[in-house]
């Protein structure tokens, strides 16, 4: 059985690296190496791809799980020893 992932009782791998980058760039302006239009795309930029990953992987399992239950099956109920 495998082990919960570290980050997974945080979000996610994704949501903890999001978070991760607006902390950064939040200190990065607060110091001044950044400017507030920079900030605002870099926040732009990371939470859209946090999004769309979240719905490339929706639909990646959606497909996956469509393709699994429609496994041919031989009379006997078992798989015909294909990998799918």
């Amino acid at each position: 059985m495998n082990s919960p992932h570290v980050f997974s009782k945080f979000g996610g791998t994704r949501f903890v690296t999001t978070i991760g980058c607006g902390f950064v760039s939040a200190v990065l302006l607060r110091l001044g190496d950044l400017t507030g239009d920079q900030f605002v795309e870099i926040t732009k930029w990371t939470v859209s791809v946090f999004i769309a990953g979240n719905a490339g992987q929706n639909v990646f399992s959606f497909l996956i799980s469509k393709r699994r239950s429609t496994v041919p099956e031989n009379i006997e109920g078992q798989s015909d020893g294909r990998q799918y």
